[in-house]
Formats: structure tokens, C-alpha cells, sequence
């Protein structure tokens, strides 16, 4: 059976929390730094299961940092690779794979080879599912930037999260046994990346897609909500891994780059006398947000202001639109 570990800091005094509970979970956390929070007091709860290689890791609070320096990379080299599933809410990573907010319910690849800075949401109590597997596990030559691709922008993606849903209910019923069995399977899933090979991908064509090619695809196309990696792939005739792994070889996601691109066009109209009487709404929808909610939510944590207030104050917010590109609207 798993082994378990809970540690909480809901009987000890505010003053002592914090240390209380970076001392607990120290050694779950090798070369990793808990920082304090500004309200020098921590609510929250650590749980962590061992199954085999494979060590789980929940952590439930909010106003949560953690990182991982060069030096403790020096005194610690990372040998684990970890794979985030948060429930509540976003959270903020800084790491070699890229910056800014992991939405609710994604899975995000952390490589404690490098450094990184995470940090849980400060206006909400969330859940963050950390799962551990040695490096070592996944063999010789892999790309885990590629996994992350394949994680958050594929059809096999969304079969991973669909199992680490399960996961999770496995750890909220407390099932130890289930969670055994459950946790072998992802485990099994997660390294099946390493080795994925896809036929589309020795399609003839495919060395001849270029990103430059797709992105100005893409570009093309920003007023269509449906646009998506799969029907990307569909217009050059190429897998949809072959575009995955085009982004991913210039360090980005399709999903978060399209996303960077919808919102610099709305940036680009809010700020364009041309579309002064328009809608905030109208023109969300002219950059392929089918949600007036979505296109909210994203301007904001992309710009830290709503669309609205964003074009009556009718300045830029410091970000940088150098790639975008116009296109025409239909």
C-alpha cells in the first residue's frame, strides 16, 4: 500500500505557521524554497502519497510561492520531473518553458533541472496536484518541452487530463487503494510521451511546414473562434503534432500564442479611433472570443485591467506587441 503524509497548519498559532509548515514539507521539497507570504502567517495543508517511484503531492491554500534557485540547482541538481494539475482556480510559473498564468485544470510539466518560481492565487483557496516521476523514468533524449505541448494542446492532452481527474477523486474519497491503481496507470500514460510517434508525422509534406508559414495562417484567421491546432493541421495537410512541435521548437504552445495574438488585436482595435463606437464586446468577438467572459478574464490577467477601463484610459499597459501582425477583418 502507498505510503501518506499529512501535515496542516489549522491547529498552529498564525505567528508559527509558516515556519512550521516549511519545516514539515522540507523534505518533499528537496532544493525547493517555500517563501513567505506578506501576511507572515500560512492556512494550509500538505498532503503527500508514495507509490512505488511515483510521489504525489497536494497542497491546498492560497498566497502559496515556491522556488527553485541556481544555487540550490548547484547544491541540488533536480532529478524529478513533475507534472501540475491545479483545482480552484490559475496560478502564476515563471520556468524555462515559459511565463505567466497556468489556467484552472490544466497540466502544466515542471523539469526540476531548472529553475522556477510558482505561485498560488491570492484571492482564493485552491488545490495544486503535484505528480513526481524520476527523469530517469522517461528514458534517454526526450523533449520535455515537447510533453508539454503534447499536454496542453492535443487530443492525447485531454486524455491526460481526463485521467488525472480521476486521480483526483481518488485522493478526495482517501482510497488509498485506488489511488495505487490509478496512479501506475498516469504514471504509464505520462511516459508513453516520451516514446509517442506519430504516422502522420513521416508524412511527406511535413518537413515543409514552417512556422513562419503557420503563423501567418494564423494571423489570417484570428476572427475565427473555431480556430483551433487541429484545423491548422487540416490546411497543410500535416498532423497535429507536426504543428505542435513547430511551436514548440520556438519555445511557445499553439494555444498560448494564438491566445497572445487574439489579445494583441484587441488591444490594437480598443486603441484605434476607427473602432471608437464599437463594443468592448463586438470586438472580443472580431479577435475569435466566442465569450464575452472569457475575453475579459484573459485581457485582464494579460494586461491587469479590464477591456473597457484598458480603452478609457487610451494608453498601452506596458506590454509588447512587436509581432503583431494586421490582418483584415471580415
Amino acid at each position: 500500500m502507498p505510503s501518506r503524509v499529512v501535515v496542516s497548519t489549522a491547529d498552529v498559532a498564525q505567528g508559527d505557521s509558516f515556519s512550521y509548515f516549511r519545516e514539515k514539507v522540507a523534505g518533499y521539497f528537496d532544493g525547493l524554497e517555500l517563501v513567505e507570504p506578506k501576511t507572515k502567517s500560512l492556512d494550509a495543508r500538505f498532503e503527500a502519497i508514495e507509490v512505488g517511484d511515483i510521489q504525489i503531492c497536494r497542497i491546498t491554500g492560497s498566497e502559496h510561492a515556491v522556488r527553485r534557485s541556481t544555487s540550490a540547482l548547484r547544491s541540488l541538481p533536480g532529478d524529478k520531473i513533475s507534472v501540475n494539475y491545479c483545482d480552484g482556480g490559475d496560478y502564476f510559473l515563471d520556468d524555462v518553458l515559459g511565463s505567466g498564468s497556468v489556467r484552472y485544470g490544466a497540466l502544466r510539466v515542471i523539469d526540476n533541472a531548472h529553475e522556477f518560481e510558482l505561485r498560488l492565487p491570492r484571492e482564493k483557496r485552491v488545490v495544486l496536484h503535484c505528480f513526481q516521476v524520476p527523469r530517469m523514468a522517461f528514458g534517454d533524449g526526450v523533449s520535455f518541452r515537447t510533453i508539454n505541448s503534447i499536454l496542453s494542446d492535443s487530443r492525447f492532452g485531454s486524455l491526460m487530463s481526463d485521467q488525472y481527474r480521476v486521480l483526483v477523486k481518488a485522493l478526495r474519497l482517501g482510497n488509498l487503494a485506488a489511488v495505487h491503481a490509478v496512479a501506475n496507470a498516469t504514471r504509464a500514460m505520462l511516459l508513453s510521451l516520451g516514446e509517442i510517434t506519430d504516422r502522420d508525422d513521416r508524412e511527406r509534406d511535413a518537413p515543409n511546414v514552417g512556422i513562419a508559414s503557420l503563423k501567418s495562417y494564423v494571423l489570417s484567421r484570428l476572427t475565427e473562434s473555431d480556430l483551433n491546432v487541429e484545423a491548422v493541421a487540416r490546411a497543410f495537410h500535416c498532423s497535429e503534432r507536426t504543428v505542435q512541435n513547430r511551436f514548440a521548437a520556438e519555445g511557445e504552445t499553439f494555444s498560448s500564442w494564438l491566445l497572445s495574438q487574439r489579445l494583441a488585436r484587441a488591444e490594437e482595435l480598443l486603441l484605434a479611433p476607427t473602432y471608437a463606437l464599437r463594443s468592448v464586446e463586438w470586438i472580443g468577438f472580431s479577435c475569435g472570443f466566442v465569450a464575452t467572459p472569457h475575453f475579459h478574464r484573459a485581457f485582464k490577467e494579460r494586461f491587469g485591467t479590464t477591456p473597457r477601463a484598458f480603452r478609457e484610459r487610451g494608453c498601452r499597459s506596458g506590454q509588447s506587441v512587436d509581432e503583431f501582425i494586421q490582418a483584415p477583418l471580415s
